[in-house]
């Protein structure tokens, strides 16, 4: 926001856009980052919308991951960002609900993450060509608003002071000033 500040303030380019990660499992950007971009108009572009395939439906709670997989790969990084029991419990949810409404847990976490407030799109890693169309077709999938919903109320996040704080207690101080 600064520099985008102080950018405008001297007539130079700003920043257009920013990419963070986020996806279902992680979500503290919602905390600060996606509202900074929204009010400054700056697109937010996620990466590892699938959580490093955790949300992909193909990974199931385990102590390590299988060997030769992406996260296996990548293990010191992506073990502490998404193989944990979070991680498990919404990858679990999601996918109950896909087979549920008969689609792919990977269609829905993407469509879920293009229909969040201020995202613009995402950046999929694909292994298949498979999995690009899969990870493409989200964009032209209209998600019912109670999937939405109930996706966001699955994986919760905690968005911490001071929003909890006026969730749970703006209506007790409007009501009282009328």
């Amino acid at each position: 926001m600064q520099a985008n500040l102080i950018a405008r303030q001297h007539g130079l380019s700003e920043f257009c856009s920013a990419q963070h990660l986020y996806n279902l499992i992680s979500r503290d950007v919602e905390r600060e980052i996606v509202p900074a971009c929204q009010n400054l108009g700056v697109g937010v572009i996620c990466w590892s919308p699938l959580a490093g395939g955790m949300l992909s439906g193909k990974y199931q709670e385990a102590k390590t991951p299988e060997a030769g997989s992406r996260i296996a790969q990548r293990a010191k990084m992506e073990v502490p960002r998404f193989w944990h029991e979070r991680g498990f419990r919404v990858a679990a949810e999601l996918s109950k609900v896909a087979q549920r409404i008969g689609e792919s847990p990977q269609l829905l976490a993407m469509s879920w993450l293009l229909g969040a407030a201020g995202v613009t799109s995402a950046i999929a890693g694909v292994r298949s060509v498979d999995q690009l169309l899969q990870s493409c077709s989200a964009v032209n999938y209209e998600m019912d608003p109670s999937v939405w919903s109930e996706l966001d109320e699955l994986a919760h996040y905690d968005r911490g002071y001071p929003a909890d704080w006026v969730a749970s207690n703006a209506a007790q101080f409007l009501d009282s000033e009328r």
